[in-house]
C-alpha cells in the first residue's frame, strides 16, 4: 500500500502542464471552482475560494482573483493560461483577467436535497495523531448503528420527514466508514495538506474520488494548526472536522447543510448566530441539540411544499395559520410552515421568510426564539446568500418590513391544540374598502405521509 504526503511537482506536471520553475506548473486543464466555509473556534467564519484540479482530486485555494467574483460552487470551472500551480495553490498574476469561468453545469452534478444519500466518514490515522474515537465510534456517531441516538442520518431523517435519507456507503463492505493511514505529520501542519494526503490515498488505494459518494466526511486527528473546529464545501461533496467534532450531529448537519448549498444564518450583523436553527453555530455535544433549520432553508430545502405560500401583501392581505415544522406530519393543508414575502413583489432587495419556530420534537432543542414567530430576511432571489433573523414575535407582537408600510402581526399563538399553531396576519393594503383580506388557497390539498418520530 502506498501512503501519501501531497501531490507531487512530478505528478503536477503530468496532470496539469508544463514545469515553469521555481516549483510551479502551467495550468493545462479547467479546475473545479469551490467554496469554503470554515467554522473557527472563536465562533467566526472564514470563506475562500478553491479548485479541485485533475491530479486525483488535490484542492487548493485560488490566490489573485476578485473577491467580488461570481461563480457557483461546484458547478462553475476555472481556466487561465497566465495561471500557475504550486503544490498548495493556484496563483492569476495580480490584475490579470486573462481568465475563462465557466458556469454552464457540465462537469458536475447538483447534490439534491432529497432522497437517499450515500455518506462515507474517513478515520485518518497520522504517524503522530490520530482521531480520540474508533472507527465503530464514529459509525455509530454519524449512523446510530449502536447506542447513539442523535447524528447524521437521526436528525435528516426526523426534519425531513422521511424526505432525505443518510445511508451507509458500501455496506457490507465499508459500512460507512473508513480508517485510512498517510505519512504525514498531524503536528503544526495545514488541514489542507492532511485532506489532500488523504484524497490521494484514498483514490490511488481504494479507488475512491471525492465524488463517488454523495458525501464524504474526512475526520482528521488533533494537532493541525489554526484555530477551526470545521468546515464543508458549497455544493459540493466534502466535509472536514477537527478530531472529536466530527462525531457531534449539529456540527455535521451544518456543513452537510453548505453541501446542500445552504448559507449561514444570523441576528444582527454576526452571519452566524442564529440559534434558532442548525445554520447558526454548532455545538461540542453527542446527543444534541434537537434542531432543525429556520425558515429560508426550509424554503430552499423543499421538505414542506405543501405547506408553503408566497404571497403578495400589496395585492391581498394575508390572514392565516402556521405551524411549527415539526408538527407538519399533522397539520392541513391550510396551516402553513413558511410564508415567502418576495421582494420584487413589494420594490424590495430583499425576501422575508415567516414561521413559526415551534419548541418541540425534532425541534424541541431549539437554543433561540422557541414558540415564537420569526422573520428572516435575505436577498433576493435563489441565489447562496446568507440570512438573518429580523423578528421574533411573541402573541401581539408586530414587524414591519424596511422602507415600506407592510407590517407583520401575531394575533395569537395556542400551544394546547394539535398541532400548535399560531395566527398572523400581513397587511400591505391599509385602505380595506374595495379589496377584502383573505388567505390565500393552498398549493396541494393532500395531507403529508407521517415520518419517523423525533429522537428522544
Amino acid at each position: 500500500m502506498k501512503v501519501h504526503q501531497f501531490a507531487s511537482l512530478a505528478l503536477l506536471t503530468s496532470n496539469m502542464g508544463t514545469s515553469l520553475g521555481n516549483d510551479m506548473v502551467s495550468m493545462a486543464n479547467p479546475c473545479t471552482m469551490l467554496k469554503r466555509i470554515t467554522m473557527l473556534e472563536d465562533y467566526h467564519t472564514e470563506a475562500s475560494i478553491e479548485c479541485e484540479l485533475e491530479d486525483g482530486g488535490s484542492l487548493v485555494p485560488i490566490e489573485g482573483l476578485p473577491a467580488d467574483i461570481e461563480f457557483e460552487s461546484g458547478i462553475s470551472t476555472f481556466f487561465s493560461t497566465d495561471a500557475a500551480i504550486t503544490k498548495t495553490s493556484l496563483i492569476l498574476p495580480s490584475g490579470s483577467s486573462n481568465y475563462i469561468i465557466d458556469s454552464t453545469g457540465t462537469r458536475r452534478r447538483k447534490l439534491s436535497t432529497t432522497g437517499d444519500k450515500s455518506v462515507l466518514a474517513v478515520k485518518i490515522r497520522c504517524p503522530d495523531a490520530e482521531t480520540d474515537f474508533s472507527l465503530g465510534s464514529l459509525r455509530d456517531s454519524v449512523f446510530g448503528s449502536s447506542s447513539d441516538v442523535v447524528n447524521l442520518k437521526s436528525q435528516y431523517s426526523a426534519c425531513s420527514f422521511g424526505k432525505l435519507n443518510v445511508l451507509e456507503a458500501s455496506p457490507g463492505t465499508y459500512d460507512g466508514v473508513l480508517e485510512v493511514a498517510i505519512s504525514t505529520n498531524a503536528s503544526g501542519e495545514d488541514n489542507g495538506t492532511i485532506r489532500n494526503a488523504v484524497t490521494a490515498e484514498l483514490s490511488d488505494n481504494y479507488g475512491i474520488t471525492l465524488s463517488t459518494y454523495d458525501h464524504i466526511m474526512y475526520c482528521i486527528p488533533p494537532g493541525t494548526s489554526g484555530g477551526w473546529i470545521g468546515y464543508g464545501y458549497i455544493g459540493w461533496h466534502l466535509t472536514v472536522y477537527n478530531n472529536n467534532w466530527c462525531t457531534y450531529p449539529s456540527i455535521q448537519m451544518h456543513e452537510v447543510g453548505h453541501n446542500l448549498r445552504l448559507a449561514h444564518t444570523g441576528v444582527g450583523s454576526n452571519e452566524y448566530s442564529d440559534q434558532s436553527g442548525m445554520m447558526g453555530y454548532s455545538y461540542g455535544q453527542d446527543e444534541g441539540p434537537l434542531m432543525c433549520f429556520t425558515g429560508p432553508k426550509n424554503w430552499r430545502l423543499g421538505w414542506y411544499n405543501d405547506r408553503t405560500q408566497t404571497i403578495n401583501p400589496l395585492v391581498t392581505n394575508f390572514s392565516g395559520t402556521l405551524v411549527g415544522l415539526s408538527d407538519y406530519n399533522i397539520s392541513t393543508p391550510s396551516q402553513y410552515v413558511v410564508l415567502l414575502i418576495q421582494g420584487d413583489s413589494i420594490s424590495s432587495d430583499y425576501d422575508y421568510y415567516v414561521s413559526f419556530n415551534r419548541k418541540s420534537g425534532v425541534n424541541s432543542g431549539t437554543l433561540a426564539a422557541g414558540d415564537q414567530v420569526l422573520v428572516h430576511e435575505r436577498p433576493k432571489g435563489t441565489g447562496y446568500a446568507n440570512a438573518y433573523r429580523r423578528a421574533n414575535m411573541n402573541a401581539g407582537g408586530t414587524y414591519t418590513i424596511p422602507s415600506t408600510d407592510i407590517f407583520i402581526e401575531v394575533l395569537s399563538i395556542d400551544l394546547a391544540s394539535s398541532p400548535a399553531t399560531t395566527s398572523i396576519r400581513i397587511v400591505g393594503i391599509t385602505d380595506t374598502s374595495s379589496v377584502p383580506t383573505e388567505s390565500p388557497s393552498s398549493g396541494s390539498s393532500a395531507s403529508p405521509s407521517s415520518g419517523p418520530s423525533a429522537s428522544p
